[in-house]
């Protein structure tokens, strides 16, 4: 077989149809009663439910601010196409459940997670 030509350096690579959703997501977590939370943990779960053995594990990706607001951007490298579909985000902080929510929020609205009482 002839050999490929080799890539030029300047050649731009364009993306396919094939290419991974990116995310981007605004929100705020409140506590029960509607204030915000400072310092709680926003975490990214690609496949809820029974994922494969070669999912990643949940991540934190963000933290809240002092007016609970947070920002998650994730540009999709090494997913499938529409994984944002069932993609979910969550939050947690010590003293409360946790709340959770689609993660893929297409009409660009922020996301509000309400923790909720933790109970024993």
């Amino acid at each position: 077989m002839p050999a490929k030509p080799a890539a030029a350096a300047d050649q731009v690579v364009k993306p396919t149809d094939d290419a991974p959703e990116k995310l981007v997501l605004n929100g705020r977590v409140v506590d029960p009663d509607g204030k915000p939370v400072s310092g709680a943990k926003v975490w990214l779960v690609v496949e809820p439910g029974y994922p494969a053995k070669d999912t990643p594990a949940p991540k934190v990706v963000a933290a809240t601010d002092a007016d609970g607001r947070f920002t998650i951007a994730e540009d999709g490298k090494g997913r499938t196409r529409y994984w944002t579909s069932s993609a979910r985000v969550a939050a947690t902080v010590d003293g409360f459940g946790l709340a959770w929510a689609p993660a893929d929020s297409k009409d660009g609205k922020p996301v509000e997670l309400k923790l909720v009482k933790d109970e024993p």
